[in-house]
């Protein structure tokens, strides 16, 4: 997960319930990331809960492999399940 996603992510397990916490700073408001892994099926399946320590809100993020035609494919999913109260993100106009 560190190599695909966070350099902050120190510690991670493919374990049912583990939870992890590391923090990222976006233009100058910090994100303080708190992962809880809700499903693991081997080779299948990874999903864990993502919230913030500092903003009120939840979502899902679910890793998939499938095989194809092709070989394998990795499905991504992420679902919202409370709006996230920031200001993470700015409108700009370019």
């Amino acid at each position: 997960m560190k190599k695909w996603y966070f350099n902050e992510l120190e510690d991670f397990e493919l374990k049912l319930h583990f939870k992890t916490a590391f923090k990222i700073e976006y233009e100058g408001q910090i994100f303080t990331h708190k992962w809880t892994v809700f499903k693991v099926t081997p080779y299948k399946t990874l999903a864990y809960y993502w919230q913030y320590e500092e903003y009120e809100g939840n979502s899902t993020v679910t890793f998939e492999i499938e095989e194809s035609p092709e070989g394998v494919e990795l499905i991504l999913t992420a679902e919202i399940l409370e709006v996230f109260h920031t200001l993470m993100f700015s409108a700009r106009s370019v």
